[in-house]
């Protein structure tokens, strides 16, 4: 794009008809940032396409970078009352989406994909329109149409955008899978670019499944690598404890470490963790030290 541009004389015909056609290339690309720099330039010398406007608008609105008044606010008027063409849906998609209509974006938008060259960028749109709009359900369908019918549009954001769906309706089983293929396809982003302190996203979720599923020896695993740090979390104690309570009664060595451990936090205690420990240490005196 910029070779072509700078063929050009700045500011002539060709050059601003050119800026155009990068706005358009620029946000199927997904960089809203330079999209906004080639279209500013053309709002601000009177050649930005008038069909480019509803794009620019919502460059705006998505981004809050700067927004030239010139430029106006959206409202149902600027809707296209019968669309048909590619240009009529994508622009329908975005006011609605800009008016929070998201259900209406959302639909427009995915019959200006199968109008356009590049489907796959419009049904990820069509897909962060219903995130906006928090629409899960119908968010993880559209996933699955992505999934089929414009597989190269899938990266690491939208696949782990889909997971967190997932795990936000406790489809569980499902969730696990969808981060599992995150670790496998996309290590990089998976281990090395998501926090890694107790809050790990990864070591979180794959715990909170385990646990949503009662996979005892699962939790127990994954709980078991936040426990394994110097200074473990409470809350990973507390939570292992109540494994350990519920499921390995008769592991009087594992509880007692637990509530030793738990003993040296400072927090207020709510099922008599003290009075717990002192129990321990007596039974395991009188077992095996007497």
């Amino acid at each position: 794009m910029k070779e072509e541009i700078s063929f050009y004389k700045i500011g002539d015909g060709n050059y601003c008809s050119t800026m155009n056609m990068c706005v358009e290339a620029l946000l199927e690309k997904g960089d809203y940032a330079e999209c906004h720099k080639y279209a500013i330039y053309n709002f601000e010398q009177g050649k930005l396409a008038p069909y480019l406007e509803p794009i620019f608008q919502w460059i705006c609105y998505e981004t809050f970078l700067e927004k030239p008044e010139g430029l106006g606010e959206v409202s149902t008027d600027d809707l296209i009352a019968n669309p048909t063409t590619f240009s009529d849906y994508r622009n329908n998609g975005f006011i609605h989406w800009m008016l929070r209509n998201n259900a209406a974006g959302s639909a427009s938008l995915k019959k200006a994909a199968d109008l356009s060259t590049n489907k796959g960028a419009y049904l990820k749109l069509s897909f962060e329109c219903l995130l906006a709009g928090f629409d899960n359900p119908a968010a993880i369908a559209l996933y699955e149409t992505i999934k089929k019918e414009a597989p190269e549009a899938r990266d690491w954001k939208l696949d782990f955008q889909y997971a967190n769906l997932l795990e936000e309706e406790n489809r569980y089983k499902e969730a696990f899978v969808a981060y599992q293929h995150l670790g496998q396809s996309y290590p990089e982003e998976s281990f090395f670019n998501l926090p890694k302190d107790e809050y790990n996203v990864m070591l979180r979720v794959f715990k909170k499944f385990t646990k949503g599923l009662n996979d005892v020896e699962g939790f127990t695993k994954y709980n078991a690598m936040y426990l394994s740090k110097d200074n473990p979390s409470e809350d990973a104690l507390l939570e292992h404890l109540e494994v350990a309570t519920t499921n390995y009664k008769e592991d009087v060595f594992l509880q007692h470490n637990l509530l030793e451990s738990i003993s040296k936090l400072d927090i207020e205690f709510e099922n008599n963790e003290l009075e717990m420990l002192k129990e321990m240490k007596s039974r395991i005196r009188n077992t095996y030290f007497v």
